[in-house]
């Protein structure tokens, strides 16, 4: 009877670090969504890093945040694009500056007009930043994907 006990034991104790890891790869890719309230969670990002400290949903519609290219060369950033995924609203966006050194941060900044973000609902922003990247006189294309939730202030 003890040796049942130990394999029910076993397929539990499997099933359990089963469980716990489909869990904990679903929280690093950002499932389940946030509920209002919750702290700020930025997931996806690799070259550019964004400063938590920066970031900023401001009622009614405006996004702000730093990022700094943790890359080893300069950037040129030539593309942004951003969405807020609870509403589904495309945002007007900008970077300021668009040329970037190693290390530097630069602001993006993002008007989400008809989102009707209220004080301390949550938003989920869909942010894809597009840059040149220039080592040894030789320019790349890069495209830096990531995503930006937390509660509206």
């Amino acid at each position: 009877m003890g040796y049942r006990w130990y394999l029910i034991g076993s397929m539990l104790s499997v099933g359990a670090t089963t469980v716990a890891v489909v869990l904990i790869v679903l929280w690093q890719i950002g499932i389940p969504p946030i509920a209002a309230g919750d702290r700020l969670v930025a997931t996806g990002w690799q070259k550019l890093q964004p400063l938590y400290q920066t970031i900023v949903y401001a009622h009614p519609d405006n996004f702000s945040a730093a990022l700094v290219n943790v890359d080893n060369v300069p950037i040129k950033i030539t593309g942004v694009t951003v969405r807020e995924e609870i509403t589904s609203v495309s945002c007007t966006a900008s970077v300021s500056p668009v040329k970037v050194a190693p290390g530097d941060a630069f602001k993006l900044s993002a008007l989400c007009a008809g989102t009707g973000k209220n004080k301390g609902d949550a938003f989920s922003m869909n942010i894809t930043l597009t840059y040149e990247k220039v080592s040894e006189s030789i320019i790349t294309t890069h495209i830096e994907s990531g995503r930006i939730r937390g509660p509206a202030e």
